[in-house]
């Protein structure tokens, strides 16, 4: 009976969590090419890269070569990872606002978040 309990509770929670998705899953191409997956768009992730920006501009001073040493990447990747979290979250948070205000324009918003998804979010290595 246990077993049947959790496997239905395991059932509903997959649902409702893919459910929760606006876009769906994006495929990597292969080799180099790391999808950010849709659920990283998050109030806390944009804020944690907010952060996170404003101490790679502290350190720029200290060089390049530091901040490879510290972040285990290069500048312009760190820049545009982060900044990538925080237009997603942006973007993703659109679409969620006006899903009840206004549902044409919710939608116009879901297709460019989606397209962002599939075109720019991956990660920067």
């Amino acid at each position: 009976m246990r077993r049947i309990l959790t496997l239905i509770f395991l059932t509903l929670f997959v649902k409702l969590s893919s459910a929760s998705e606006l876009c769906g899953p994006i495929q990597s191409i292969g080799e180099g090419h790391w999808p950010i997956r849709e659920a990283s768009f998050t109030k806390e992730n944009a804020e944690r890269a907010v952060k996170e920006l404003g101490q790679i501009v502290s350190d720029l001073e200290k060089g390049d070569m530091y901040l490879v040493k510290k972040y285990s990447l290069d500048r312009e990747s760190l820049l545009e990872n982060n900044y990538l979290l925080i237009k997603g979250y942006s973007m993703k948070s659109l679409v969620e606002k006006t899903i009840d205000e206004n549902k044409e324009l919710s939608e116009v918003y879901k297709k460019d978040f989606c397209l962002f998804l599939k075109n720019e979010a991956m990660v920067r290595h």
